[in-house]
């Protein structure tokens, strides 16, 4: 049963707030990207938040691209695939953007609709609920211009509307600072990372050479894990480490104690984890134990040459991967064990400020979701 709307609410199809029919994009290939035309915008070129993703930008070169740049207030749908329900509101800062053919265009009219308004209320379980029950309706998940038309959204009046996106902006202000913050954080630590492993800079009381060692004089035992990566099991008690960013569960171990973790292949090859403790690993993780120097020095310069050194092994058009050898034969420069523990200390002070940052983030993403729900279904009234 639908809970009573809020007084004053209304509940409308969308197209009674648009001043014209929704759009759809242009039917054009993006080009290299050329300042002296304009920027292509396509679903891959929006987050998962709605932002216009300024990395690697493409043009377009069309005599008709003028009828489709996007204007203050302008706001688009992902209308295919996996996207589909994907959002963006123009804004300006982005600059000139012409909107491809997988997105559908909609000009909300202000009186009736405030445009931020409508992108947090694409951001809310209602919406998704939509998206959910309409695309499903075909085998490949999509949703047109007259159904997105017609999706009931629950309005506030005009004014209340503003107020909420006031305040639902703010929240996305401190998220978007944290993210700035950890992004100069991470290549604060690159920078160090790479003077510091190298020898570039030394630490006050130190001048001795620097050894070089193969890394199977380091580790005394590097193997790879037995399972399937399908081996996980929901609240296992041991962690199972796959060629993921992330870690699983499993109820089996089969390694016990200090070690590094590396991605044999896959999107993460090269990836390390360090674990100190029960776990269990996939047939394409590599599990590196026994180490004669310091652990968390050897994993931070791994995290910095291992991905070159995969990427010349890689022969062309190759999906890269590790094989033993990539790992055995690697030389590393290890200066005294003392030493080592310094540079390690040293960046795994900036680790530790980084994911603080980073539960600071997460814990803002959750302030603003549960803030959202309760303005947005008039719990709270502004």
């Amino acid at each position: 049963m639908n809970q009573p709307l809020p007084a004053g609410w209304q509940e409308v199809k969308l197209q009674e707030c648009l001043l014209e029919q929704p759009k759809y994009g242009m039917n054009a290939p993006a080009v290299k990207y050329d300042n002296s035309l304009p920027t292509y915008i396509r679903i891959t070129d929006i987050d998962e938040y709605g932002n216009f993703i300024n990395d690697n930008k493409v043009s377009v070169n069309n005599a008709n691209y003028e009828e489709y740049i996007l204007h203050d207030n302008d706001f688009l749908f992902a209308r295919t695939g996996a996207s589909v329900g994907k959002t963006y509101l123009y804004n300006r800062k982005d600059g000139i953007l012409v909107f491809a053919g997988y997105l559908i265009k909609v000009k909300p009219n202000q009186n009736i609709l405030n445009s931020l308004f409508l992108k947090y209320y694409t951001q809310s379980k209602r919406y998704w609920h939509f998206v959910k029950i309409t695309s499903a309706r075909t085998g490949q998940p999509g949703i047109n211009g007259k159904e997105y038309a017609n999706m009931n959204i629950v309005l506030p009046p005009i004014d209340e509307q503003k107020r909420i996106s006031e305040i639902l902006s703010l929240c996305d202000d401190v998220i978007e600072n944290l993210t700035q913050l950890i992004e100069k954080k991470e290549l604060y630590k690159k920078g160090v990372m790479q003077r510091v492993l190298s020898g570039e800079v030394r630490f006050n009381g130190f001048g001795d050479e620097w050894k070089i060692k193969k890394l199977s004089e380091i580790s005394r035992s590097i193997k790879t894990g037995k399972l399937d990566a399908n081996a996980m099991e929901e609240n296992g008690q041991y962690r199972f480490y796959t060629c993921a960013r992330e870690y699983y569960r499993i109820n089996e171990y089969a390694f016990d104690g200090e070690a590094l973790l590396i991605s044999g292949n896959g999107a993460y090859v090269g990836y390390v984890h360090y674990y100190k403790g029960k776990f269990n690993a996939y047939q394409r993780t590599y599990v590196l134990m026994d180490f004669e120097e310091d652990i968390k020095y050897i994993k931070y310069y791994l995290d910095i040459y291992l991905k070159d050194r995969i990427r010349k092994e890689k022969n062309e058009g190759n999906t890269p991967y590790i094989v033993l050898s990539t790992l055995t034969d690697m030389e590393i420069k290890v200066p005294s064990l003392e030493e080592q523990k310094k540079i390690a200390g040293l960046i795994s002070v900036i680790d530790e400020e980084i994911d603080n940052l980073k539960k600071q983030l997460e814990l803002r993403k959750q302030q603003k979701k549960g803030l959202m729900q309760r303005l947005l279904s008039g719990e709270v009234r502004i």
